[in-house]
């Protein structure tokens, strides 16, 4: 919890210390409070005046915390531990608190999302691409709500954090349907027909067929043309096309 009060104050020379030390249990989880709203609605209840607050409540742990934080430096410090666990999910939780009796705490909603999937729903695209940067980061991990951590930048309309996805081989042929749905259910039209890969040049574009685009759903299919064969016979020779490489579609 030390660690945790050190990342919320922003203290990088405390997190430093704390890092340093051998007793620190970096993927040790903590409670934390996030946002309040109060006064959602008052009543008169035997005349009894009532106030409900929503809290948002964490279930949080040292990298998610420094990710929400914003702060790159504090992110790269836990980074460089060779014990963290990175794909380690926090919990929101969001409590409804009343001062009516019997009813202090209503029934609350609560939710698994990863650091790279809260850092895509923020839009915090220097905290995702230093995430992605680390090869143990599993960039598909998402939450309760979704599977994939990209449906958040998507849904949120960041064409940005899916370049960044984009750029490493992050997404594949199967998840750019699952993308374009969601970008289509979102109303986040500049999102669908994007191209993913950059056009190739035009001499090159007369080789190989268009890029494959968000929205279009199908892979270009191999071409056929016709040419003599022995005695005269047609042979059909089969054009290749490029196959997609594990993440992403490559060109040749």
């Amino acid at each position: 919890m030390e660690l945790i009060f050190a990342i919320r104050a922003d203290d990088e020379g405390e997190v430093r210390r704390l890092l340093a030390g051998s007793d620190v249990e970096i993927n040790a989880h903590a409670v934390v409070e996030g946002t309040k709203v109060r006064n959602l609605s008052c009543g008169n209840w035997h005349n009894n005046f009532t106030v409900f607050v929503q809290v948002t409540l964490y279930t949080t742990h040292a990298l998610f915390e420094a990710a929400r934080r914003g702060n790159e430096n504090i992110v790269r410090m836990i980074l460089q531990r060779h014990d963290l666990d990175v794909n380690l999910p926090a919990v929101c939780a969001s409590v409804i608190l009343s001062t009516r009796p019997f009813t202090r705490c209503l029934p609350q909603t609560a939710i698994n999302i990863s650091t790279l999937a809260d850092a895509c729903n923020r839009q915090d695209l220097k905290t995702v691409e230093i995430l992605l940067d680390d090869p143990r980061v599993n960039p598909h991990a998402g939450s309760d709500e979704v599977p994939l951590a990209l449906q958040y930048a998507v849904r949120n309309g960041s064409l940005e954090v899916l370049r960044a996805f984009e750029r490493r081989g992050h997404i594949t042929v199967e998840q750019e349907d699952v993308l374009m749905a969601t970008a289509q259910k979102y109303d986040q039209g500049h999102i669908v027909g994007t191209p993913l890969h950059p056009p190739l040049p035009p001499r090159a574009a007369a080789f190989h067929p268009p890029p494959y685009r968000l929205g279009r759903g199908v892979l270009p299919q191999p071409q056929t043309a016709a040419r003599p064969g022995p005695q005269g016979a047609s042979v059909q020779a089969v054009a290749r096309v490029p196959k997609a490489g594990p993440g992403r579609l490559q060109h040749h």
